[in-house]
């Protein structure tokens, strides 16, 4: 049976199942392993704004978006939010404030007059510099672990994703079929009385 460290910190100490706070409702390895990399996730991200914050204030979620742009110059607003995994509510705020900043700016797509994509400027491709300051964060998480458990530990993250997208996909195939079913079914109404 798995059993994770204690964390140093106390912060994370409800969430993490540990032989001492151990139930029979823990029977299987995986319980509290979706807490922990919740938890591994939101430190990054944490450290990284620390991090990033000594050179320029600018969110995790910003450096994000400008990286996939740095690869991608253009995209729409949804493509962005598609890369990023955040709702287009959260993307637009941030465009607002990117642009705002001088960081990219919004351009009419050639073909389609009515969608808006979005490039970086020449002050928003210079932040790449800080590149360097995030993938420090990257350093920062791994450090004292060997090549064969950070290896181990991709394959089974790998696995994860692959299983809950697999997961995911059958979910939505099936409420599509149920919506499908449903548009055939006639519908019933209340005897009249």
């Amino acid at each position: 049976m798995t059993v994770f460290p204690q964390p140093r910190t106390k912060r994370f100490q409800p969430w993490i199942v540990t032989p001492e706070n151990r139930t029979e409702e823990d029977h299987y390895d995986g319980r509290g392993l979706r807490y922990l990399i919740h938890f591994v996730n939101r430190a990054s991200t944490k450290l990284a704004e620390s991090e990033l914050g000594k050179h320029l204030d600018i969110t995790h979620a910003q450096w994000r978006f400008l990286r996939v742009l740095m690869f991608e110059d253009g995209l729409s607003q949804r493509e962005l939010s598609q890369r990023i995994g955040l709702m287009e509510n959260s993307t637009v705020i941030a465009i607002n404030v990117m642009e705002a900043r001088g960081w990219i700016q919004r351009r009419r797509d050639d073909q389609d007059k009515r969608r808006l994509r979005i490039f970086l400027t020449d002050e928003g491709r210079a932040l790449d510099k800080l590149h360097s300051v995030v993938q420090t964060v990257g350093r920062i998480a791994v450090r004292g672990m060997t090549e064969e458990t950070l290896a181990t530990l991709r394959q089974g993250l790998q696995q994860m994703l692959a299983n809950m997208e697999e997961a995911l996909d059958a979910n939505m195939q099936a409420a599509k079929d149920r919506q499908e079913q449903a548009s055939l079914d006639p519908v019933s109404l209340p005897a009249a009385e």
